[in-house]
């Protein structure tokens, strides 16, 4: 047992565990995302078919709204976020906005503010 222990301790601070690990976070993250906006544009549409049935408003009018825009909204997020565009788009705006914040900076002991381009 206590070899099984001190095995599976090391196996666990090996690189290759820390590469798997980050891995099955990055795939955790997307399932997650995935979900969440799957969640968010079905959500509206099952609260207000729910709210018809039950017979406290009349939903008829908002049905098209949700077949023609929400729903197929949904279903153009998916594909980008099953790939990934998303993840690499996202990446670098975020590079572009730090390398934009760094590079242009105000020197601190140029006169007047001079602005480093």
């Amino acid at each position: 047992a206590i070899h099984a222990f001190l095995s599976s301790t090391k196996l666990n601070t090996s690189p290759a565990f820390e590469k798997i690990r980050k891995r099955n976070q990055k795939l955790q993250r997307k399932v997650t995302v995935i979900i969440l906006t799957d969640f968010l544009c079905w959500i509206p549409f099952i609260i207000i078919a729910f709210l018809h049935t039950m017979e406290v408003i009349e939903a008829t009018p908002y049905y098209g709204l949700f077949s023609i825009i929400i729903l197929p909204l949904n279903s153009f997020i998916n594909p980008i976020l099953y790939s990934e565009i998303l993840g690499t788009t996202v990446k670098k705006f975020y590079e572009s906005i730090k390398d934009a914040f760094t590079t242009n900076r105000i020197k601190k002991d140029a006169p007047d503010g001079i602005v480093e381009l």
